[in-house]
């Protein structure tokens, strides 16, 4: 049996989250080697630091859901003969599109369409929980997290991430586990793909 090597697509999206991390590390030593800012300036400049880190979460939650949605899309496409006729080409697209809406929606098609089990979708959806709060609530958990706040709560806890009151807490080390913890879903879907048999 030939070890599983990553494919250029997950070895590409691996690269992308590593640059967003070092983005943000390379601004947090500039920051921290720059002479000391008046009083009114350092809080700009911890919220430069603040929102290029919120980027990279954001980044990297996007690339990791960008790979699964792609690996599974191509995977199925790769097996089936694409519809000529229109109709069924629209009815593909159609499926295609909602198989990966969301995150629950890609581990269900993984698990339906090529039968990929065992592999947990807990970090990534913690990840994206705290993308969301970033995206829509700046930062703050949004209203639709706060109605159910004990889920997202452990949403969060899944992937290692800290509330202070309804506010979403990544600092440098944070942001290093959420990376890690993404290059090892992409990882581990995309050796599940690669190995299954057909």
């Amino acid at each position: 049996m030939i070890p599983y090597v990553a494919t250029e697509a997950a070895e590409t999206a691996c690269t992308l989250i590593n640059r967003a991390v070092a983005g943000y590390l390379t601004a947090e030593r500039t920051a921290a080697s720059s002479p000391p800012a008046r009083r009114r300036l350092r809080s700009a400049q911890q919220s430069r630091l603040g929102e290029q880190r919120d980027a990279a979460v954001i980044r990297i939650a996007s690339i990791t859901e960008a790979f699964c949605a792609d690996r599974l899309i191509d995977e199925v496409e790769a097996e089936m003969d694409l519809p000529t006729a229109q109709r069924l080409l629209e009815l593909w697209q159609s499926a295609a599109i909602n198989a990966t809406s969301s995150w629950k929606s890609q581990r269900d098609h993984y698990k339906d369409w090529l039968g990929i089990r065992g592999i947990s979708w807990d970090f990534v959806m913690g990840v994206a929980t705290a993308r969301n709060s970033i995206a829509h609530g700046l930062g703050s958990l949004t209203r639709m997290q706060l109605k159910s706040r004990k889920s997202t709560e452990t949403q969060l806890k899944n992937a290692s991430i800290a509330l202070a009151g309804d506010r979403v807490l990544i600092d440098a080390s944070s942001l290093r586990s959420i990376a890690t913890g993404c290059i090892a879903h992409l990882l581990a879907v995309d050796e599940a793909v690669s190995t299954r048999s057909r």
